[in-house]
């Protein structure tokens, strides 16, 4: 686990302004999140709730772990190793960008049920 001071030279290493830190240590972010083609293998945090969008495309990441629960734009995790969705945030308002082979997954099929519903009631 990383300490608040860490994190905070990450978010500082990758240009990520208007952030709140919590006591959990999970990082609420009041602004688009861009981690595309960052070599990134994994987050090695918590995101909470990003006001903008949350990029994590063409990296290396193998799994979701760290990625917000809530993103209020769009969500782009395409073009990574990834084997599985679990982890993606519990609810994204903009689009899900994945890659094709991913979205005949268990985990997307039950997201999408859960975004569709959503966007119903």
């Amino acid at each position: 686990m990383m300490t608040k001071q860490q994190i905070i030279k990450w978010l500082d290493k990758y240009n990520i302004k208007n952030y709140h830190i919590n006591d959990n240590l999970t990082v609420d972010v009041d602004d688009y999140v861009d981690l595309s083609f960052k070599e990134l293998t994994e987050i090695p945090f918590q995101f909470g709730k990003v006001k903008g969008g949350f990029n994590c495309s063409y990296n290396r990441l193998k799994l979701l772990k760290g990625c917000p629960e809530i993103v209020n734009g769009h969500f782009w995790c395409d073009n990574n190793k990834l084997t599985s969705l679990k982890g993606c945030p519990e609810e994204i308002k903009g689009y899900f960008f994945c890659d094709d082979y991913l979205k005949n997954s268990i985990e997307y099929k039950r997201w999408y049920i859960k975004y569709k519903l959503k966007k119903i009631l």
